[in-house]
C-alpha cells in the first residue's frame, strides 16, 4: 500500500500440475517385442499444458489388437507414470492403444 509491501508478503505458492490430459501424455516402449517375452510400456502423465504429473490418479486403459485381442492392465505407479505389461504368445503385428478419457494418448496406437 502506498509503495510499501503488505505485511506477510510475498506469499509462497506451490503450483501443482493439473489432471492428466490425453494430448500431453505419452506411451513409450521400454522393451523389445518378442513372442513369449514380457513387453513393457511406460505411460508418462502430463497435464494439458505439458506439466509432468508427480502423483497418480489417471484412469488409463490399454487394449491390444492383432494376432491377439485383449484388454491389458495399466498399473498406476503413484508418481505420474503408469506401466503396461503383457506377454504376447503369437508372433505377428499388434497394435496397442492407450486411452485416457476416451481419447488416445500421444504415440497411440503403438504398432
Amino acid at each position: 500500500v502506498d509503495g510499501l509491501p503488505l505485511q506477510g508478503t510475498p506469499f509462497h505458492v506451490d503450483v501443482l500440475p493439473g489432471p492428466p490430459h490425453p494430448s500431453s501424455c505419452e506411451a513409450n516402449l521400454l522393451s523389445r517385442t518378442v513372442a513369449g517375452e514380457e513387453i513393457l510400456v511406460l505411460i508418462e502423465g502430463a497435464d494439458e499444458y505439458g506439466n509432468k504429473r508427480t502423483c497418480g490418479g489417471g484412469t488409463f486403459k490399454a487394449h491390444l489388437r492383432g494376432t491377439e485381442i485383449q484388454d491389458v492392465p495399466v498399473v498406476d505407479k503413484d508418481n505420474g507414470t503408469y506401466l503396461v505389461s503383457f506377454v504376447p504368445r503369437i508372433a505377428g503385428s499388434l497394435d496397442l492403444s492407450v486411452i485416457l478419457e476416451k481419447k488416445h494418448v500421444r504415440s497411440s496406437p503403438m504398432n
